[in-house]
């Protein structure tokens, strides 16, 4: 076999794959998979917390590990808003426990 056909599958490869980015493989070693799963978890808690009619809600700090583990962080103005912040969170479809680092200054 030429040795010029043992690079085309590599190269075709390269292209059709999409490169992950920097630190796509958490520091406990998941998967990329996992990675994806947790930033889409982070994204739709979001979401959801910038539409809500409360403005500081939207200015909380999401961040999911552990295939949805969900730390909520930043400042609230009531209990009441801590509450909605974390009901929002476990409304979401793969959230297995929700943290809340909430303050209320």
């Amino acid at each position: 076999m030429p040795r010029r056909s043992l690079y085309w599958p590599l190269l075709v490869a390269m292209l059709v794959c999409p490169a992950l980015p920097l630190g796509a493989v958490e520091a406990d070693g998941a998967h990329p998979g996992a990675f994806i799963q947790n930033s889409v978890i982070s994204t739709q808690i979001r979401a959801k917390l910038t539409q809500s009619k409360i403005a500081s809600l939207a200015h909380i700090q999401v961040q999911t590990e552990n295939l949805g583990e969900v730390t909520l962080i930043g400042n609230v103005t009531s209990q009441e808003e801590a509450a909605q912040a974390i009901a929002l969170a476990w409304s979401i479809a793969g959230v297995t426990r929700v943290n809340s680092l909430l303050v209320i200054p």
